[in-house]
């Protein structure tokens, strides 16, 4: 899938930022979008990270990455970064992962909510 989706809210109130696992860390583009955050620029902003990989005994781990140049923009990260598993390099995303994913998104909006 060939998709970068970003949405500015009027509310403002949460960051989600994911990344498929690209040789060992987020793709090029999450990298150049997080690099160019600076120290301080998401103070106040509520955030959270996820990755989607392939269940191998060693991989990435893009979403922790994700994770902590959030935090060093100044995020306030909600939850710890999630990973979602595929089918191979390309998915679907495998069984289960689905349900997963909403729950933590319910959790997210939860978090946000209160």
């Amino acid at each position: 899938m060939k998709a970068l989706v970003v949405y500015d809210s009027a509310y403002g109130n949460l960051l989600v930022v994911g990344s498929p696992i690209n040789g060992w860390r987020p793709t090029p583009k999450i990298t150049a979008l997080l690099s160019d955050l600076g120290n301080g620029s998401l103070r106040g902003v509520k955030a959270a990270a996820f990755d989607t990989r392939v269940r191998m005994f060693i991989h990435g781990d893009a979403a922790r990455k994700i994770a902590h140049a959030l935090k060093a923009g100044g995020a306030d990260l909600i939850a710890a970064p999630m990973p979602f598993y595929v089918r191979g390099s390309e998915g679907p995303l495998r069984d289960g992962e689905i349900g997963k994913a909403e729950s933590w998104a319910q959790k997210l909006l939860a978090s946000v909510a209160s």
